[in-house]
């Protein structure tokens, strides 16, 4: 059943185990003394908080329930406990309306003076859904500390160019990566794709990025995110240093940024696939701002997303929006993964 916000008759008043979000509450005093005021109603998120605060405001109740039985105050009390039952049972009719639609104006990252929008067109938090997501600002020490890490089954270096494929088919809806400790205290870690974050929650795993795992999905890598906010001046230097080629210098470049091999790989083929099919308005936007004033991507970096990206995302696994990292290419809130890097 979809969740919707439920505006639940209220008493005002501040002695109820939660202020906020309770059908009952007194004002002041003693339970069940004190002036009772007719007050605005509380919102609560969804039908399962609406009948988990219920349950604890009548469990507060019951003794006031005796202390009153029989009079008005009783009557009163009764009567909007039985009312706020009805709100839920009819709150659960109708479209969801708990997830706060997107300020698509604002979006998603940490500008710098080669983006091209202010700090007040992208910002590194989202409001949308039932839980802003404020991104960390990670420090050396952060990134540094994943370093101390170890994944115990390395990919494989890539054999051959993915782009001369098709990009292989996404996974289920709700897909994760996740680490998984090889022991409790250990900082040997093996990555595992799960159907759902509830999934690998119960395997003992802590959620890294949405979607499948692969290539750029290690602890080595999000380093690499967390120090470098700006990918994409490194990465497009490595690409004209090394027009030309050769292939083993550009990838060197690329692990030079701290990448490991395979994910170093798969920015290379990205960079040359991307090349190839967006040379014109790559070659047109050099110094330009990454993003137009309206906050779209600038042709060659639309390019890239439109002609590179699937193949990218899905071989690479990893990216640092669906990593919850604000970065100075900006994104819509609806594209960000709200994930918080703290691994013990």
């Amino acid at each position: 059943m979809p969740s919707r916000p439920l505006v639940v008759f209220s008493i005002g008043g501040t002695q109820s185990p939660s202020v906020a979000s309770h059908v009952v509450r007194y004002d002041g005093g003693k339970p069940g003394f004190g002036k009772k005021v007719f007050g605005a109603g509380s919102l609560v998120e969804g039908r399962r908080g609406v009948l988990e605060h219920i349950r604890q405001w009548a469990s507060f109740q019951r003794t006031v329930f005796r202390m009153h039985d029989g009079g008005v105050w009783f009557k009163l009390m009764k009567a909007a406990y039985l009312l706020a039952l009805m709100v839920v049972i009819v709150g659960c009719d109708g479209p969801s309306t708990s997830d706060k639609p997107c300020d698509k104006s604002i979006l998603f990252g940490r500008p710098n003076a080669k983006t091209g929008l202010t700090d007040q067109q992208c910002q590194p938090r989202c409001a949308c859904n039932e839980e802003p997501f404020e991104a960390p600002e990670y420090t050396e020490a952060d990134a540094a500390a994943l370093l101390q890490w170890t994944l115990l089954e390395p990919f494989p270096e890539l054999a051959a160019d993915p782009y001369a494929s098709p990009a292989p088919a996404p996974g289920p809806a709700g897909q994760i990566c996740a680490v998984v400790p090889n022991a409790a205290g250990s900082r040997d870690y093996r990555l595992r794709s799960y159907d759902s974050a509830e999934l690998a929650s119960a395997d003992g795993a802590m959620v890294t990025h949405d979607g499948g795992c692969g290539l750029c999905s290690t602890l080595t890598d999000l380093a690499v995110y967390m120090r470098e906010l700006d990918l994409t001046t490194p990465v497009r230097d490595c690409g004209i240093k090394y027009l030309s080629g050769p292939a083993d210098a550009h990838v060197q470049c690329l692990l030079d940024l701290g990448f490991t091999k395979p994910c170093a790989q798969i920015w290379y083929y990205n960079t040359v696939h991307t090349r190839a099919v967006c040379e014109l308005p790559c070659f047109s936007t050099l110094g330009k701002p990454y993003q137009l004033e309206d906050g779209s991507l600038n042709e060659c970096l639309q390019c890239d997303e439109d002609q590179s990206g699937p193949i990218f995302k899905a071989i690479a696994g990893r990216t640092r929006r669906n990593t919850g990292i604000a970065s100075a290419l900006c994104r819509p809130c609806s594209e960000v993964r709200p994930v918080v890097h703290r691994y013990p």
